[in-house]
């Protein structure tokens, strides 16, 4: 989504710009020749180019690690072309969890396998108990002993009990914490409600004669652009929020089916069933964070898909959930 809004406020600019440096190579910007302005412009095209492509990576790309009696290879899949690159096993030095970036001042791990000459380095949108045991298996994959997991960060103790054994049936309800995103939406509804403004009586005034040279109005058109995304997005989500307040996600099962509902009293807005034997797990995914809060999206895997259960809940309670949730879905 960044990547496309990106990318359509550059083109708005960039495409007048380019068009006549073609029809009228010899004009100038000021002391700035025409052809300056290709390079520029190609500078922000590369950077939204460049975060489409790893935003489209993240979404679709498909890996296989493959670790057999000589060689560990990691095999990239996306659109049909494939990418692989391996590693010899005598010439393995370490697996390990590394920092490859922070994100809000916390560190993220990947899994790092340091060979002598090269590396492999993947795994940092993982979750954290996944790149654990990854590492892990590994390790023994290799028969090396050693430090386990650099230090990562804490979680707090999880104190719902999950049910004993597999249940025949069973239905669990999350609650969605509504204010967590019309906080959010009411601050920045009129900021982009302001920006707007600046654009349409500061920017690009209403008098034309007052607008002034050609990338001044290009300019003035991409912020409108982007301030009005924003100031839709928000009204949109606020909206969303003021219809729905109240609603709470409700995930049931029998031996046969699970099915997962969004319940406003008790009525149902919207249901989907899925077969419960092609159900493969419930998990968490980290969304963010609501101020100190860490917030969480909870997903149902099921045959091959990931379905939202809820999009917004916190950590702790989106956790208890997946414990009891796979208890009674698997008795484990």
């Amino acid at each position: 989504m960044f990547a496309g809004i990106w990318l359509s406020g550059i083109a708005v600019v960039s495409m007048p710009m380019i068009f006549g440096f073609i029809t009228d190579p010899t004009k100038q910007q000021g002391d700035i020749p025409g052809w300056a302005i290709i390079p520029f412009l190609g500078l922000f095209w590369i950077i939204g180019l460049g975060v489409l492509y790893l935003g489209l990576r993240a979404q679709f790309a498909q890996y296989l690690l493959t670790v057999d009696g000589s060689m560990i290879a990691l095999r990239r899949e996306m659109f049909g072309r494939v990418s692989e690159k391996s590693i010899a096993l005598d010439e393995v030095v370490r697996i390990v969890q590394k920092e490859f970036y922070q994100k809000n001042y916390q560190s993220v791990f990947g899994i790092e396998i340091e060979g002598k000459r090269s590396k492999l380095r993947f795994g940092s949108m993982l979750e954290d108990d996944e790149k654990a045991w990854l590492v892990a298996d590994l390790r023994r994959a290799f028969m090396q002993p050693g430090d386990i997991l650099p230090p990562m960060a804490s979680h707090a103790p999880l104190t719902a009990t999950p049910p004993a054994g597999r249940q025949s049936s069973f239905s669990f309800t999350l609650e969605t914490p509504w204010l967590a995103i019309l906080i959010p939406a009411l601050i920045v509804l009129p900021v982009g409600i302001f920006f707007v403004c600046i654009g349409f009586w500061v920017i690009n005034p209403g008098n034309p004669q007052d607008r002034g040279p050609d990338w001044v109005r290009l300019f003035g058109a991409a912020w409108l652009l982007m301030s009005s995304v924003v100031t839709i997005s928000a009204a949109s989500g606020a909206l969303f929020v003021l219809r729905n307040r109240g609603a709470r996600s409700q995930f049931d099962g029998d031996e046969t089916n699970v099915s997962i509902r969004l319940m406003k009293g008790e009525r149902s807005i919207r249901e989907k069933w899925y077969p419960r034997s092609e159900v493969t797990t419930v998990k968490a995914v980290t969304r963010g964070k609501y101020g100190t809060t860490e917030m969480k999206r909870v997903l149902l895997l099921v045959g091959g898909k990931k379905i939202e259960i809820a999009k917004w809940v916190p950590a702790i309670e989106a956790d208890q959930f997946v414990r009891a949730a796979n208890a009674a879905l698997h008795g484990k």
